[in-house]
């Protein structure tokens, strides 16, 4: 956002992000698969990740990337050896890193902002938006958190 503004901005890092994501997807799914299979097959956490997703796919994957309790790369390389299809993967991570990414680059441009061009508004207005951001992202991993 600094460079880009807010729209390309958010543009510009959904895409990195999702482009990101499906490179360790695609790794994790072949060149990897061997030393990630060893690594995960010890671990109930990644089980049942993997049983979930295969089970809803892009459903399930959207919802624990809302979580911010999920570490991203982790759930990467999980994704690429469960039977979930690549496209499902894209779509569910573009879904689901949405209002996280949203709400940084918003972040982003408005500490910009307010560096470069001074508070147009009282500090209370910031603050309450600060406020109302982190109740919502509460409000998103409680709910990614029951499914």
């Amino acid at each position: 956002s600094y460079i880009f503004g807010l729209p390309m901005g958010i543009v510009v890092a959904l895409v990195a992000g999702t482009t990101a994501a499906g490179i360790s997807f695609l790794l994790a799914r072949t060149v990897l698969r061997p030393s990630m299979a060893r690594l995960a097959k010890d671990s109930p956490a990644l089980r049942d990740i993997n049983c979930a997703v295969e089970a809803e796919g892009c459903k399930i994957l959207m919802l624990l990337r809302f979580s911010p309790m999920v570490p991203f790369a982790v759930l990467n390389y999980a994704s690429g050896l469960s039977n979930m299809s690549f496209v499902d993967f894209i779509i569910g991570t573009l879904l689901g890193s949405m209002p996280g990414t949203c709400i940084l680059v918003c972040f982003a441009s408005t500490a910009r902002s307010l560096v470069t061009e001074g508070a147009s508004q009282p500090w209370y207005v910031y603050a309450g938006g600060v406020l109302f951001t982190l109740a919502i992202l509460k409000a998103v991993a409680d709910v990614a958190r029951r499914v």
